[in-house]
């Protein structure tokens, strides 16, 4: 009997693209993205007619945090990155805006600004630092932030606290944490807003 003889080139060529071919064959994995909005209905003032004009910013978000991606803190001084869990826009942006909006509502004030967006210097500004924005070990949501209000005249301090917000979730789901770090950003534009009253000269 005739052996036919074998194109080792050709068998290698076909394995190849049957490889190349599985390959692209195969369902990338989905990517999720993720908002913040403010969910505060109440007003803590009835009148905005003495609140001066609050400017939010800049908002500073630690590096580890702002990679695009959803943060897992699986040990104290272990983090994972959730590639396929991402935010859907820059975090600094995200909380900016939902701070505003918070702040904008409990206040019952339509001047509330991201910083540097207008050129009124008479008021208040809110300078943020983001330190922790992630799901703890503990299974818990939580915020940590340092931030201070400045009068806008001549940048002086008026009050600088650091604040810590937690709060425990009900699963391990994606959506469940970021319901639980919306929570969290929304009782700090509370904590925000009340301090303002306290800090404002006018009120």
């Amino acid at each position: 009997m005739n052996k036919v003889p074998v194109n080792h080139t050709v068998l290698v060529c076909i394995l190849l693209f049957a490889s190349l071919a599985t390959g692209c064959l195969k369902k990338s994995s989905p990517v999720y993205h993720y908002t913040l909005d403010s969910t505060t209905p109440e007003q803590l003032k009835p009148t905005a007619a003495d609140i001066p004009t609050i400017l939010i910013g800049p908002v500073r978000v630690a590096s580890f945090l702002n990679q695009g991606s959803i943060v897992v803190r699986t040990t104290e001084n272990e983090v994972s990155i959730a590639e396929q869990q991402r935010w859907a826009g820059p975090l600094p942006e995200l909380l900016s805006n939902t701070l505003i909006a918070t702040i904008s509502r409990q206040l019952g004030s339509d001047s509330v600004f991201s910083f540097p967006d207008t050129a009124d210097t008479s008021g208040l500004r809110v300078e943020i630092t983001v330190i922790h924005f992630e799901r703890s070990v503990r299974q818990t949501a939580v915020m940590e932030v340092r931030y201070r209000i400045l009068s806008t005249v001549d940048s002086s301090i008026l009050y600088a606290r650091t604040s810590r917000f937690t709060l425990g979730l009900q699963d391990k789901s994606y959506s469940t944490l970021v319901s639980g770090l919306n929570t969290c950003i929304n009782h700090l534009g509370g904590e925000i807003s009340r301090q303002i009253l306290l800090t404002s000269p006018s009120t």
